[in-house]
């Protein structure tokens, strides 16, 4: 069954209008260099703000395809990653932040190309 897209479009636009979509809006990075965050709670959000800045802090490592998710103080890191070692050292550095109780890795390998930084 297909929808018209004003439908859609009235659907959201209500979503907006209640709240329901806000937490759509957590993803959005500080700035293009920096992993995505989102968290449920101040405090996890406060946890996910240590990660995100930790692994952008990394001078060895480029994490900007990341996202740090934290629930109830466990972190799931995702996205693309471009080596194992940048994987073990995202985790290394999320387990070391403090207020972390948990790290799940989801990250997953990018395959090098043209654009590739040389890292």
């Amino acid at each position: 069954m297909r929808y018209p897209i004003r439908l859609w479009t009235a659907a959201l636009t209500i979503c907006c209008g209640l709240g329901l979509a806000a937490p759509l809006a957590q993803a959005q990075p500080t700035s293009a260099d920096t992993p995505a965050t989102r968290a449920n709670s101040p405090q996890d959000a406060a946890i996910a703000d240590r990660v995100s800045t930790a692994l952008q802090a990394d001078p060895h490592h480029f994490y900007r395809h990341v996202t740090v998710t934290v629930t109830n103080g466990v972190v799931r890191l995702s996205g693309l990653t471009y080596s194992n070692d940048a994987i073990e050292r995202a985790k290394e550095i999320a387990r070391k932040t403090p207020g972390v109780t948990g790290v799940e890795d989801s990250m997953q390998l990018e395959r090098e190309g043209p654009n590739t930084p040389g890292h």
